[in-house]
Formats: structure tokens, sequence, C-alpha cells
């Protein structure tokens, strides 16, 4: 899912690339310590979900101090102007207004997908749990894809980019680096149609696309959830079939017939007399 779209794929890029560059050099790594005091920027992983909650968790809550380490490295004389070339690109896509909503809105939906995935990954798990759990979760993203659900993310968004001095427009810009402003002012945009044009291109593009991309995820999940256990939850209290009621533990028998006999000569009548 977070590689559904260019843009997803160009924001994780830019996450990973801010993680290396203070992660690659002990002096770099110090100067953003000096300046967070609680979640630090972690690396992405592939097949982990739990690295892309973690990773992200910084940006949402920690955008500020992250955006001084970074100012701090760009003004110093001292560095290297390569690294200082470098500490400007990132403070560039920081001071984007898009990726700031990205990071609202990828925070908000990973951290809905990662109990889910920690609960499939587990050894042994509550089937019926986990079906009511992507229910929710499913639920859940139905109702975020909505205007309203957008809008109400375009707010959080400017009040994150208000701790950098962003404005809250979708048109790319290159910023004039400066220290930022502690005093938070949330900027709201002016009415402009080209803005609300690629506000609507991001709306759709990356917002709906990723949302409805979690959507099908959850219910693919979900529907293959239900039918196995349609078929095969009777089996997990395998003491308890002795009380069930013959016409039930029948009808069960035969519906995993129906299931089973496509690989097996497995017959419904004679998985019925088993337990008896």
């Amino acid at each position: 899912m977070a590689k559904s779209s260019f843009e997803a794929a160009n924001f994780f890029n830019i996450v990973q690339k801010l993680y290396t560059f203070f992660a690659s050099s002990t002096f770099r790594w110090a100067i953003l310590l000096k300046y967070i005091d609680s979640y630090t920027l972690k690396p992405l992983s592939d097949t982990r979900w739990e690295s892309r909650v973690d990773s992200l968790k910084a940006l949402r809550f920690q955008i500020g101090p992250i955006y001084d380490a970074l100012y701090s490295i760009y003004e110093d004389p001292e560095i290297d102007n390569m690294i200082r070339d470098e500490a400007s690109g990132l403070l560039n896509n920081l001071k984007q207004f898009k990726f700031i909503c990205s990071i609202v809105i990828w925070y908000k939906i990973l951290s809905r997908i990662n109990p889910i995935s920690k609960l499939l990954q587990t050894v042994h798990f509550d089937i019926s749990q986990a079906i009511d759990t992507l229910n929710n979760c499913k639920l859940f993203f139905e109702n975020l894809r909505s205007d309203e659900a957008f809008e109400s993310i375009i707010l959080e968004a400017t009040e994150l980019a208000s701790e950098v001095d962003v404005e809250a427009n979708f048109e790319a810009t290159t910023p004039r680096h400066r220290i930022r402003n502690k005093t938070r002012n949330v900027l709201y945009e002016g009415p402009d149609e080209p803005v609300q044009d690629l506000k609507q291109k991001y709306k759709i593009e990356l917002f709906f696309h990723t949302v409805d991309q979690a959507i099908n995820a959850l219910k693919t999940r979900y529907n293959l959830l239900n039918t196995h256990s349609n078929y095969f939850s009777f089996l997990y209290n395998i003491f308890g079939l002795k009380d069930m009621r013959r016409n039930e533990l029948l009808a069960y028998c035969k519906d995993l017939e129906v299931v089973l006999t496509k690989s097996s000569q497995w017959i419904g009548n004679d998985s019925y007399r088993t337990p008896n």
C-alpha cells in the first residue's frame, strides 16, 4: 500500500533520506539528539509496518526540532558544503505543505494498520477477534474517505506546518531558510483557484487513492478470514464437539467437505462419525 503511487514512494524516500542523513554520521546524529527530546528518527523497512509508524512518529510530533537540527547544520560554515547542501534540500522538503499533509495522512493510516498487522503475524490468534478488528478498521477507513475527513486532516497539517512557518498552500515552493519562529501562528491559505486545483489533485491522487487501497486490502483479508472461520471454526474446540447437536455438527462437516474434496478424498458423513 505504501508503494501504491509515485507520491507515496517519493514521500517515504524523503523520510528515509532524513534518517540516513543523520544516522550516517555520529556528528550529525549528536546534533539531532541535542534538539529532540522524545521520538527520534527510525529507518524504514519494506517488511515491517511498525518501522514505518516509528519512522513517521518523530516527524509527526517533533518536526520543529528536526527542522532546527537541519538548520543548525545548514548554517554552520565549518561544515562541508556538500553536507550543507544536503541539509538545504531536506529543509526544502520539510517546508512543503504537501509533504506535511502526507506526514499526517500516513501516520493516521499506518497507526491503524500496524496493530492488525501485528495481530495477524502472531503464531496463535483468535480468528473471531481478528475478524472483528479487521471489520472495525475497514469501517474506520470507509468513514475516513470523505471530504470532511480530508478537511480535518488539512487542519491538522496546517497546525503542524505552523511549527516550521509553512503556509497551508499546496504549491511547491523554494523557501528561504531561516530560524523558525517558535511562536506557533497558524497560517491559512486565501482563495486561489489554481491552489484549489492542486489541493483537489492531492486529495484524489494521494488521499483517496491510498485510503481505497487500504479498504480493498482490508476487505480481502476480512473475506479470507471470514471464509476460513465459516468452515473451520467448529474444529477449534475439539472437546466441545461431543456436546454439539448432531444435525449442527453434520452441517459443519458437510460444509467442510465442500472445501476439502477438491484436494482430498474427504467425506463429510465419515468426518461426522469420527468424533462420535
